[in-house]
């Protein structure tokens, strides 16, 4: 990777691209004439070489003549006469100021010449409808079809990114064996956008039969040099390691979390421990004192009850306990990650709730303001009550609700 071109592509011109998203929108759906769905992280639009592998995720097998129970939950491709594919629709949640519902918030990807533009069509509350150009991607293919270069362009550059570009490699049986990437990424000070870049590879195995066995990530300076060790990013598992993954994860984590607490515990009695999780394992900590709640007002008060089942507002927070970042929950991690699909949010939730199930609160904190509520909560807090009923402490949440407590003098 030495001799990098740090040359940016040529943009595409989005402000002629809206101009004619109306007339390619009606072309490209018109030229369909076979439709088929599929689960929703099949990505049939972006055939790279390992693509999925490389963002960590197994590839979704595809199905022959699938009706979903929920079209929310799935890919409607359509496919020309010729048997290429020209648009992917996905009914989505996005935006604010949308009506939410699955004929009313779609997404389009339009294929020609191995390219791609990605829009959002949609109906906002206040009536019409809007269509929104989010990207492009155009790839560069070799005669015969290979594709050897793919450029993505994101509209919105204020997400941070300007460009992003892979190239492929090839070995001597035709096989990609890496993908090499640049990427620009902008971040804003002082009111401008400096220009940051980024530099790597993507390296697969193959087994004999030219299955892809695990993908490894290797970041690179600007002028090629290794940065720190290749980090493994996907291995092909079975469902016995699967399971065992998930077993360990269910073992360890609430060990994990007692370690964490005869740490991180700060002085004084507290009132809960939270276990915050996103959309991947791995769950933030923090602890609540009885001194904050004294801070945040009165018993059952709106200000207190905004506060105090949030763990990012606690004094005692950690995003990344060492705790629960060992080689061997991260391992565990990884392998779930990579498999659990659309199931994943859910499952992450499951993990987390378990964990709080199995840690005594007695135990964890004997000197605690009684009692002491454990639970599972996501970042937002939508999941909160939901989880305080799988709990069953629907009672210990009121009672720490309802606590007195004097400010300190």
């Amino acid at each position: 990777m030495t001799g990098l071109d740090w040359s940016a592509p040529p943009r595409p011109d989005f402000d002629r691209m809206r101009e004619g998203l109306g007339d390619l929108l009606a072309s490209t759906l018109e030229s369909v004439e076979r439709w088929e769905w599929q689960p929703m992280d099949s990505s049939l639009e972006d055939p790279e070489p390992f693509g999925e592998q490389s963002i960590g995720k197994t590839p979704i097998r595809q199905r022959k003549n699938w009706t979903p129970k929920d079209p929310a939950a799935a890919v409607r491709y359509g496919w020309d006469g010729s048997g290429r594919l020209r648009v992917a629709r996905r009914y989505m949640a996005w935006g604010e100021g949308v009506v939410i519902d699955r004929d009313q918030l779609l997404t389009f990807a339009f294929h020609e010449h191995g390219d791609h533009v990605v829009i959002r069509h949609y109906r906002p509350a206040s009536g019409g409808e809007e269509t929104r150009t989010l990207e492009m991607v155009r790839r560069r293919h070799e005669e015969g079809g290979r594709l050897v270069e793919l450029v993505t362009w994101p509209l919105d550059q204020s997400q941070g990114v300007a460009w992003v570009r892979k190239r492929y490699v090839f070995g001597v049986d035709g096989r990609a064996v890496q993908a090499t990437f640049q990427r620009e990424i902008l971040e804003r000070v002082a009111g401008r956008f400096d220009a940051t870049r980024g530099a790597g590879w993507f390296t697969a195995r193959y087994d004999d039969s030219g299955d892809v066995v695990e993908v490894h990530r290797q970041e690179r300076t600007l002028d090629g040099a290794r940065c720190g060790p290749a980090k493994l990013v996907w291995r092909r598992t079975d469902a016995e390691a699967l399971r065992a993954a998930e077993q360990r994860i269910q073992e360890v984590l609430p060990e994990a979390v007692r370690a964490w607490v005869a740490r991180a515990r700060p002085e004084g009695p507290a009132y809960c421990l939270a276990l915050l999780y996103g959309d991947s394992m791995g769950p933030s900590l923090g602890i609540g004192t009885v001194a904050e709640l004294a801070r945040w007002g009165a018993p059952r008060s709106d200000e207190r009850l905004e506060m105090m089942w949030n763990p990012a507002e606690f004094d005692c927070f950690d995003a990344e306990p060492d705790e629960l970042n060992t080689p061997e929950l991260t391992e565990a991690y990884r392998v779930t990650a990579q498999n659990w699909g659309l199931d994943g949010d859910e499952k992450v939730r499951a993990a987390c709730v378990r964990a709080a199930l199995d840690l005594d609160p007695v135990t964890l904190f004997p000197d605690a303001a009684t009692p002491l509520l454990v639970y599972a909560v996501d970042l937002e807090l939508v999941d909160f009550d939901d989880n305080i009923r799988k709990l069953r402490r629907g009672r210990v949440r009121r009672a720490a609700e309802g606590l007195e407590v004097r400010a300190a003098s």
